[in-house]
């Protein structure tokens, strides 16, 4: 399984976004599971919450939500209260409650890959995919 991240979802429907030809190259090539958390979910939506982008959001989320090869992780109270204490235990770093979510996901999982640009997850010991080409 590869965990989704917001960026990559963003990339993907934004033509106009410089990661957008290297995430539909993913997107292309990726076989395997995905993963989302609702809190990315939560993420993409609030990002596309321009009147002109609302249906877009929509669209996405509900694309993810309904893929066969996509699991949505719901958010809960212990997920959230997981991703808080990671976010406590690394005051060094500028990562986000969200990333901290999907880096304990990950953990949990024992996933190592994330559709993801953000340095952070590298930070975290994970690897970004959209920060190189598919092979």
């Amino acid at each position: 399984m590869i965990l989704v991240d917001t960026g990559y979802v963003l990339a993907l429907v934004n033509p106009g976004d410089s990661l957008h030809q290297r995430a539909r190259a993913w997107a292309g090539a990726i076989t395997e599971p995905l993963i989302v958390t609702e809190y990315v979910l939560w993420e993409i939506v609030n990002s596309l919450s321009l009147p002109v982008d609302r249906p877009k959001a929509r669209a996405v989320v509900s694309s993810l939500r309904a893929a066969s090869d996509c699991e949505v992780i719901p958010a809960s109270g212990e997920l959230f209260d997981a991703g808080l204490d990671l976010h406590a235990r690394r005051p060094d770093k500028e990562w986000s409650l969200t990333d901290c979510i999907s880096f304990v996901v990950m953990q949990r999982r024992g996933l190592t890959r994330a559709l993801a640009h953000d340095h952070h997850f590298e930070q975290a010991g994970f690897e970004a995919l959209l920060r190189r080409d598919p092979a």
